[in-house]
């Protein structure tokens, strides 16, 4: 094992791992990296035995304050939801799960600031003065919208909170995927349960039992929530009792706490809350919605630019248009999921 010395990089803000090859020379091969998994500013390892999170010189930065914006979005995915509401069965159960894996489409946002979202602290975003990961965006907006409007099918499923909750930490069971394209980021954690997926849905609840209780759906009126939420004020006595049992359900163990809205498998296990805030401001490009619609065209543009005599390139298509195609062509769901996960989901701040 190679023994390392440590070096404060001033414009990178976090310590970073240099090897040092007195002692051990090439012992474990020609990676002078290995010794810190290939991630020397992330990695170090000072006593030669095993990598750890770098801890941040000063602190590493979170990525920019996005509160007004997703407070707004949020709204606009309440009007989808309610939109959504008027059907019924199965049309109004697929349309919720369209609406909750790709129009909440957080975790393959773009929230990039100079200076900001460095080393660890790489895809956070902070809200209500909280950094998160920028994906709990999409768990807090799937708790809201499911709080509010649990769709039904003809079957009367997945009607309540908790059991539309639960349909959606059944994927993967509810774990760290060991087969993502990117699980290696995940290290140790892969395979475990996620307990980051359940905080952030209950924070998404949270969110919808202060709009009906104060029946005002204005971002203006949820000041302070965030404070209440990492306070571990409950949303509701079923909702927390049932995320608890879902979890030890699953075989979960330990308890289920506010760190773990802020707490990543990434780089050994790193809490989010340790990121300095960015000072600088995000320039928001429309909703997420509108996100989803451009890593759509990012995708399809380059596939489908000639699709026959009989149809305009794609990029000439309307939204409607678009959507509609990639709907009836189920087989560009699973293509797709799989360019989203390879291009949009890794984390890795070693990753330019």
């Amino acid at each position: 094992m190679k023994r390392t010395t440590a070096l404060a990089l001033l414009g990178l803000g976090c310590l970073m791992a240099i090897p040092s090859m007195a002692h051990a020379r090439y012992r474990d091969g020609m990676n002078l990296y290995q010794y810190v998994r290939s991630r020397p500013n992330v990695h170090l390892d000072p006593m030669g035995l095993e990598a750890a999170t770098t801890q941040p010189n000063g602190k590493c930065v979170c990525g920019p304050d996005v509160t007004e914006w997703f407070a707004r979005d949020l709204v606009t995915h309440v009007g989808v939801a309610q939109e959504i509401a008027r059907n019924a069965g199965n049309v109004r159960l697929h349309a919720f799960r369209f609406q909750a894996k790709y129009w909440m489409s957080y975790k393959w946002m773009n929230f990039d600031v100079k200076g900001c979202g460095t080393g660890p602290c790489r895809n956070t975003v902070m809200i209500w003065g909280t950094c998160i990961r920028k994906n709990q965006l999409g768990n807090i907006a799937f708790g809201l919208v499911g709080t509010l409007f649990p769709p039904g099918n003809l079957f009367g499923k997945y009607e309540t909170p908790m059991s539309v909750m639960e349909k959606a930490y059944g994927i993967n069971d509810g774990r760290y995927p060991k087969d993502h394209p990117h699980s290696g980021d995940y290290g140790k954690y892969a395979g475990q349960l996620r307990k980051d997926n359940l905080m952030g849905f209950r924070v998404g609840s949270f969110i919808a039992t202060k709009m009906l209780q104060e029946k005002n759906m204005h971002p203006s009126a949820w000041t302070g929530i965030m404070p209440g939420v990492l306070a571990l004020e409950p949303t509701s006595r079923d909702l927390k009792e049932g995320i608890v049992k879902l979890y030890y359900d699953k075989g979960g163990k330990g308890k289920i706490t506010a760190a773990d809205l802020t707490w990543i498998p990434e780089y050994g296990g790193f809490d989010t809350r340790k990121c300095a805030k960015c000072p600088n401001k995000w320039t928001p490009m429309g909703t997420s919605i509108d996100a989803f619609y451009r890593l759509l065209d990012q995708y399809a543009n380059p596939r489908f630019a000639n699709w026959g005599t009989n149809m305009p390139p794609w990029r000439k298509l309307g939204r409607d248009e678009k959507l509609q195609l990639f709907v009836r062509q189920e087989n560009l769901f699973s293509d797709f999921d799989d360019w989203l996960k390879r291009e949009h989901e890794d984390y890795d701040p070693t990753r330019p």
